[in-house]
């Protein structure tokens, strides 16, 4: 059973009930449809990401995440926390109108109330707050990372990631601005070929020149030597990062959160994170 009843949904929030079933259609082919954990939601506000706030992009990914979180959290809600130079705890956010959590509808009007843009992306100060916040859960805790810039201090990330190891924590990174397949997955989706490069704001898009129309299906982007050289290859990276007590994070990166085909959505974020929970059991880290 899921944490949250469809129809619950149906009743509260009749506008995620598509993204529900299409979320638990995702689960049930990992047969996770049982799982429990906590959901975070980590957003990225530096100035760079103004377009995609104000355009109410950001807002429908905050409903394709909160459709993840009703089946996950028991309680049906999302964990937010913003960071740019800063990190902050937004709070918790559910799907009922009234009531005494934040209406999830509004997670990004108050964020932008409470806090401006800011010049810098630091992973750093957000993946400390989510130390504190989480280190001691007694549930496996999914963290969705947002960001469309590299992130400064890469080595101490590094260090920080490799730490987080050992917390009940998973971390899936999700750039913004391209778009980016892991490998392992690439056979799963029909291969093409990226349009003409044409100029680009965000600092992924700049780097692959890749053009504003986004595919549904987007072809895996190879490796090279500038994008491991970069805040990008940092991410990429991931998955050989050694020293860690289990792989604890996964990267994927779409061109557009608002237009990214559903199903492929979900199937990425669900693309890491069940291996990792038996990994995490196995090593101590989960009951």
């Amino acid at each position: 059973m899921a944490a949250i009843s469809l129809e619950k949904v149906e009743r509260e929030a009749p506008e995620l009930v598509d993204l529900y079933k299409k979320t638990a259609l995702s689960l049930d082919k990992i047969q996770m449809r049982d799982h429990v954990a906590r959901v975070c939601l980590v957003l990225d506000i530096s100035a760079s990401m103004s377009d995609l706030y104000d355009s109410g992009k950001i807002d429908e990914l905050v409903k394709k995440v909160m459709a993840l979180g009703l089946q996950f959290d028991d309680d049906g809600q999302v964990d937010c926390l913003a960071f740019g130079v800063h990190c902050y705890d937004v709070g918790s956010f559910g799907m009922t109108r009234g009531s005494d959590a934040q209406d999830y509808r509004n997670c990004v009007k108050t964020i932008r109330a409470r806090h401006k843009l800011e010049g810098g992306t630091e992973y750093l100060k957000a993946l400390n707050m989510l130390s504190q916040k989480y280190a001691d859960s007694d549930q496996p805790v999914y963290v969705m990372f947002v960001t469309d810039g590299e992130t400064q201090d890469a080595s101490a990330v590094e260090r920080k990631i490799k730490s987080m190891s050992n917390e009940p924590i998973f971390l899936q990174f999700m750039a913004l601005g391209a778009d980016y397949l892991p490998e392992i997955n690439a056979t799963a989706f029909d291969q093409q070929v990226p349009a003409a490069p044409s100029a680009k704001k965000g600092f992924f898009a700049r780097l692959f020149g890749l053009d504003d129309q986004p595919a549904s299906r987007p072809a895996p982007v190879a490796r090279s030597h500038r994008a491991a050289s970069s805040g990008f290859g940092f991410l990429m990276g991931l998955d050989e990062m050694e020293g860690r007590t289990v792989d604890n994070a996964g990267f994927f990166a779409v061109k557009d959160p608002a237009k990214v085909d559903d199903d492929l959505l979900y199937s990425m974020l669900m693309n890491e994170y069940p291996s990792w929970i038996p990994e995490a059991k196995k090593a101590g880290i989960l009951r």
